[in-house]
């Protein structure tokens, strides 16, 4: 009963755990559909696209992890469509941070365009063109196409916002077959060709103008393009043709075209509203009717001071944005050093480790070599100890045997009988002692223990070698004769004699150039000592 209840148990904890997985894995799906709401809504209603954003609860490293850059980038557009240029860049900041992190180059170019266009609309410096050449950068990581036409195009608004007329032309003319054939997205096409009629307008080239001025509202209706973009360079168009024509003192195709641009006015940014309000100030002047142009001049007066204090408000947010990033990047040197110490610490301490490691293990390494060998030869010693007891207990009796013998012969009273038998003893005793001896691994067992140490390295050394070519060595090294030899092996002086060949052949003493004995004499001089204290 107790194992079945503990078994319900752990199939509860995993089911639990299961439901919780799976049910964070759809909330997490579903945060994320929430950004992509918000997207849909920015252009039309960004306070609704906002309210999207603010429903994604934190921490977001749970909540829409991997897609924090894209939380970032929307939020900085919605505070872009609202006028809030400072919290627009702050959170373009914080959605390149979170790009580069999520290696999103897609979000990372888009932020970095955007950041270039807030930037340059404040101040002209390096700090937005690095932005527009790290977009560039990310854009190609990303092999993206239309992002990098947007960059390309960007180069063309610098001259165009600085009112380099015909640099800018040249430069879109150049330009303008890659725009018409990119048919994804007709929006570059389309601006391009808002860019060369507004240029042309200013250059006096009205023409010029109305040929570029026809394909762009021919492009009006093109399902690529946002409605609300086409609108806006509209709205640019006619405040740009009432420029135009105030400058002619034809007033009124001047209001003609600022009663058209007046249909924008919702979507129109801070220049493009100043643009118009100074143009009906100066329209309502020349018309005589000054009541209306100080209307017109009051508005304009209202509209600078808000600008002014939205400036204001958005070079104190600026501040303590650099200030707090500033802070959070102390903090985060202050981790990465941290943790640079603590790496090269660890590394230091595995290091060391290591040395302690290898020398303790060279050390225990030959302790137990030396230990083996100690066994190898202790186990020899006893084997060969018992193998010679052996050997000596049958010699004991041998020798009782040939005592009888003896004996029984002196008890003889004929000489001549007695010549026969001891005749016939001496011939039993070389055949018997033969028989003992002659053996060549009893031999080899016999022999050995005289000289243990010689016969431990020559088998170490030179394994190839059989028991009677060790038995044969190690008499050439005691100095003894190939006759002698072969009296003690009880064989001819010339099986000796191959036997040498063989052993000779087989521990290539020729390739040294000495001799069998001055090799085995070279090889095994430190038992030469012990060999003859033992003979």
């Amino acid at each position: 009963m107790k194992y079945n209840h503990i078994k319900y148990k752990v199939l509860s904890f995993f089911l639990l755990s299961f439901l919780i997985g799976f049910g964070q894995k759809n909330d997490n799906e579903n945060y994320i559909r929430l950004i992509d709401s918000a997207d849909y809504h920015l252009t039309d209603n960004p306070k609704l696209a906002a309210t999207f954003l603010d429903s994604i609860p934190k921490p977001f490293n749970t909540t829409i992890v991997g897609h924090i850059s894209c939380y970032y980038q929307t939020k900085g557009l919605i505070h872009n469509k609202l006028n809030e240029n400072a919290k627009a860049i702050q959170n373009y900041l914080l959605a390149l941070n979170n790009a580069e992190k999520e290696e999103n180059f897609d979000v990372a170019g888009r932020v970095c365009l955007e950041l270039y266009i807030e930037i340059s609309a404040q101040k002209k410096n390096s700090t937005a063109l690095n932005y527009l050449e790290k977009s560039k950068k990310y854009y190609k990581l990303a092999k993206n196409e239309a992002g990098l036409i947007e960059v390309l195009q960007m180069q063309e608004f610098i001259k165009f916002q600085n009112n380099e007329y015909k640099a800018c032309n040249t430069l879109i003319l150049e330009n303008i077959n890659t725009y018409k054939n990119y048919t994804k997205d007709a929006y570059y096409y389309m601006y391009a060709n808002f860019m060369l009629a507004t240029n042309y307008i200013y250059l006096g080239n009205l023409e010029t103008a109305t040929k570029y001025l026809q394909i762009f509202y021919s492009l009006k209706e093109n399902p690529t393009i946002n409605l609300r973009n086409f609108l806006y360079c509209e709205a640019s168009l006619n405040t740009s043709l009432a420029e135009f024509y105030i400058s002619k003192k034809q007033l009124d195709s001047t209001f003609i075209y600022l009663s058209k641009a007046s249909k924008a006015r919702t979507i129109m940014n801070s220049v493009l509203i100043k643009n118009y309000y100074s143009l009906y100030t100066d329209a309502y002047k020349l018309a005589g009717d000054i009541a209306s142009s100080e209307a017109y001049i009051d508005s304009l007066q209202i509209f600078q001071e808000k600008e002014l204090q939205k400036t204001i408000d958005a070079s104190l947010q600026m501040n303590n944005i650099l200030v707090q990033t500033e802070n959070d990047l102390k903090i985060e040197n202050k981790n990465k050093n941290f943790n640079k110490i603590l790496a090269i610490t660890l590394l230091s301490l595995v290091f060391i480790l290591s040395i302690i490691y290898f020398v303790t293990y060279k050390k225990l390494k030959n302790q137990i070599n030396d230990f083996i060998h100690k066994i190898k030869k202790s186990t020899y010693l006893e084997s060969s100890h018992d193998k010679l007891k052996i050997k000596v207990q049958g010699l004991e009796t041998y020798i009782s045997e040939l005592k009888v013998e003896i004996k029984n012969i002196s008890a003889l009273n004929e000489g001549s009988e007695q010549r026969k038998q001891i005749k016939e003893l001496y011939k039993n005793i070389h055949i018997k002692s033969s028989t003992i001896l002659n053996k060549e691994k009893g031999h080899l067992e016999l022999i050995n223990k005289l000289n243990v140490d010689f016969f431990t390295k020559i088998q170490a050394t030179y394994p190839e070698l059989n028991p009677s070519e060790v038995i044969i060595c190690y008499y050439l090294f005691t100095g003894f004769k190939n006759k002698e030899i072969a009296q003690f092996l009880n064989i001819s002086t010339r099986a000796v004699e191959s036997k040498r060949y063989r052993i000779d052949k087989k521990i290539n003493s020729n390739n040294s150039g000495l001799t069998l004995i001055e090799l085995l004499n070279k090889v095994f001089k430190d038992s030469k000592k012990s060999t003859i204290n033992s003979i």
